[in-house]
């Protein structure tokens, strides 16, 4: 497999485990012995924005939603045209900082705030659709990352 295919392979595995992941159940927080809450990342959403958490709630849309979904359009379009990335070089720049740290850390405190404001006697467990966010963050990190390595055969023709 080449290193091209490969790139575009794991990218299209990361955008798609991601488009499954944010309506997906994250998380099941069990209070007492007999209310169990299982949520997504839509009804993390609808919840701040249903408890008038206007701010948080956009902050947790723009780096969980948003920036998500540019990054993975600027990867594929990287992969499909490689050298379109010396004309949007400065903007992927600044995507490329912002992301490193978004999607993951803000996700968290998302899951952290949510569990707390359901109470002190509770408990969490972990669905499927967490690991997918997690893996299509991980995914989208070395794609983006290694962009250069993954695509020097396409570069190399073109030299």
């Amino acid at each position: 497999m080449s290193k091209r295919l490969a790139y575009h392979v794991m990218v299209t595995v990361g955008l798609v485990s991601y488009i499954i992941s944010i309506n997906s159940p994250l998380i099941t927080v069990k209070k007492f012995l007999f209310i169990n809450d299982t949520v997504s990342l839509f009804q993390i959403l609808s919840t701040l924005l249903e408890n008038e958490e206007i701010f948080l709630g956009s902050i947790i849309f723009i780096f969980t939603i948003i920036l998500p979904i540019l990054k993975f359009s600027l990867l594929i379009a990287y992969g499909l045209r490689p050298s379109i990335e010396k004309q949007f070089f400065r903007s992927y720049k600044y995507l490329e900082h912002i992301s490193r740290w978004a999607m993951l850390d803000v996700f968290i405190a998302a899951l952290v705030i949510v569990v707390i404001k359901l109470g002190m006697l509770s408990s969490g467990h972990t669905h499927y659709g967490l690991y997918l966010f997690m893996f299509s963050v991980l995914v989208s990190m070395v794609c983006s990352q290694s962009r250069r390595f993954w695509l020097s055969q396409t570069n190399a023709k073109n030299n």
